[in-house]
């Protein structure tokens, strides 16, 4: 599941990802990412604001390579992170092709119709 909520400032929105353990690691973040920015984009909203567990390096990293990161505070274990979408193609266009750490073919082909069948969670606020 990936959201957004505005905030108070205009141009910002809190963003939000859950990805159910069985898919974590094969590139669906990556995607939901993309999706979530760009349906953002398409709605006037260009800075977002994230919060993170600090014991989280998969999301933190996720945010640091495809996004540019503006602002990075951590307080109690909860890194806070304000970024942008980093210009130039889409995020899972410059995902790196499968490696021995990632999910077979097979696993890219389901998630791909998963993705394609809108069977994901993708929440946009107004």
């Amino acid at each position: 599941m990936a959201r957004y909520e505005p905030t108070d400032e205009p141009d910002t929105a809190e963003v939000a990802f859950v990805v159910q353990d069985a898919w974590q690691g094969k590139g669906l973040g990556t995607i939901m990412l993309d999706e979530l920015l760009a349906a953002a984009a398409a709605r006037g909203i260009t800075r977002f604001r994230a919060y993170v567990l600090a014991d989280n390096p998969r999301m933190l990293g996720l945010l640091r390579r495809f996004t540019d990161v503006q602002e990075r505070t951590i307080d109690s274990g909860v890194v806070e992170l304000v970024f942008r979408r980093r210009p130039g193609p889409a995020v899972h266009s410059r995902v790196a092709a499968p490696s021995a750490n990632r999910a077979p073919a097979s696993s890219f082909r389901q998630m791909r119709e998963i993705v394609a069948t809108g069977s994901y969670l993708l929440h946009c606020a107004r």
